[in-house]
């Protein structure tokens, strides 16, 4: 499950996360860049269900409603799962259900929920499960045949993650959330990873806070992260 600490952290940094986060450059084209796959995959489908897990404030469960997609919102952080219960009810957003829960999930969830969604996205959460193998089991029980996850995960081989363990080992810059997080992988742990568990690849996208959109070995290098368009064998 999620650990206790990094849903306190995004409790404690809920206030200033819009003005700080969301307004930053990067963000804005990591959005833009998860908003053109949703509208990209989701054509293939009549209805669309979306589970966004780890929902943060809950940017993507939204532009997903505006889409017409009926939305399933979950996040660990009570305060962030405010920060969207108040957009929602300032903008009269409809197709919505949220929920502040941990992952993975309980059982009775997914058993209720079975081979229902579309699309799960799983945008800056993977990393910070300890559980992993459980939640992708369950995300392959949550999907339709044919559904796509979407999963951002951090680059194992990049430049700024190998700095960033470095960091981690002598407590430097301990405010800040890589300090909590648990997942690394490299293309081609992440592909042996998903296949074990149903899905095969659709797309992969290196980005991060620095893009270079020429030359991919740069990318590969100083991304650091990896998006993944995984789609579930029928």
């Amino acid at each position: 499950m999620y650990r206790k600490k990094i849903s306190e952290y995004f409790d404690s940094i809920s206030d200033s996360y819009e003005i700080k986060t969301t307004n930053k450059k990067d963000f804005l084209f990591r959005f833009k860049l998860w908003e053109r796959n949703i509208d990209k995959f989701s054509i293939e489908f009549k209805d669309n269900l979306v589970f966004d897990l780890g929902c943060g404030n809950g940017t993507l469960s939204l532009y997903c409603t505006s889409r017409g997609f009926k939305t399933i919102s979950v996040d660990s952080s009570s305060k962030m799962i405010e920060l969207l219960t108040n957009k929602i009810e300032k903008n009269s957003s409809k197709n919505i259900s949220i929920y502040n829960k941990m992952l993975p999930f309980k059982e009775d969830f997914i058993a209720s929920n079975s081979n229902s969604a579309t699309i799960i996205l799983l945008s800056s959460v993977f990393e910070y499960i300890s559980e992993i193998n459980e939640l992708t089991k369950q995300c392959y029980r949550l999907l339709k045949p044919g559904g796509y996850l979407f999963v951002s995960i951090p680059n194992k081989v990049s430049f700024y993650r190998k700095l960033e363990l470095i960091f981690k080992k002598f407590g430097l810059f301990s405010n800040r959330n890589f300090h909590f997080i648990e997942n690394y992988m490299n293309i081609e742990e992440s592909k042996e990873f998903f296949y074990k568990y149903g899905f095969y690849f659709r797309d992969l996208i290196y980005y991060g806070k620095f893009n270079f959109e020429k030359d991919i070995k740069i990318k590969k290098y100083l991304s650091s992260l990896m998006f993944l368009v995984l789609k579930k064998k029928k």
